[in-house]
């Protein structure tokens, strides 16, 4: 029997597309202090040099920081507190003419797809908010505490083509439309029919 085919599909980032902030780094702001994060970053900077020239891992210093600032919590506390953040913080770092796509696409029918590396803790409220499907970085949880590890793949670079391709292996639409703003990106930007790059809020046609 072949899968029920929707309208069509709408594919949004987060960090830079729809949000003018890296909404980790805020949400950690947030939990921990601007200039604590800050100064841990400056301690590392090595190691950000090493993942900037592909020595290491984005997941690896993604980790750390996950760890040193969230690890150890309970999981109850923090989905409060990422709740709370996608509530009153998140809807300010919107860029509008971006936002303003994604209500289009959600109000015509389309299916809304958030394809992120932002964890699920303050994302996956953010996109229940919004009548919105959320496939991105899931945080391990242990026996009720976060560890600050990632559980699965980190939902950046290639890992968004194949996480998006096993969401597109349960469903068919018409069209894909989708929307980044960065190198990384053009990994699930290729995969849909109409691709827009986002540069400060503004939306350009690739």
């Amino acid at each position: 029997m072949e899968k029920p085919m929707s309208p069509g599909l709408a594919v949004f980032d987060l960090d830079g597309t729809l949000s003018r902030h890296d909404t980790m780094f805020r949400f950690l702001f947030s939990e921990a202090g601007k200039w604590r994060v800050i100064f841990y970053l400056m301690l590392i900077l090595p190691l950000i040099i090493l993942m900037f020239i592909r020595l290491i891992t984005v997941r690896y210093v993604k980790e750390l920081l996950l760890k040193r600032f969230l690890g150890g919590k309970p999981l109850d506390v923090l989905q409060e507190r990422g709740a709370d953040f996608a509530e009153k913080q998140m809807p300010g770092f919107l860029y509008p003419a971006v936002y303003k796509a994604l209500q289009t696409h959600r109000d015509q029918g389309d299916t809304v797809v958030l394809l992120t590396a932002a964890c699920d803790l303050w994302a996956e409220p953010w996109c229940r908010k919004e009548g919105i499907i959320f496939i991105g970085t899931r945080l391990e949880v242990l026996n009720g505490f976060i560890s600050g590890k990632i559980s699965g793949p980190n939902c950046y670079g290639i890992n968004k083509r194949i996480m998006l391709q096993a969401f597109l292996d349960e469903h068919q639409f018409s069209r894909i439309t989708a929307y980044g703003n960065e190198k990384a990106d053009l990994h699930y930007l290729r995969m849909a029919d109409k691709a827009y790059l986002i540069n400060n809020g503004r939306i350009k046609v690739i």
